[in-house]
């Protein structure tokens, strides 16, 4: 569950791809 809140703060940030 964390790697899944890291993943949304890293889409929020523009880190990762959000789909």
């Amino acid at each position: 569950e964390t790697q899944r809140k890291l993943r949304t703060m890293a889409c929020l940030l523009g880190y990762e791809t959000c789909i």
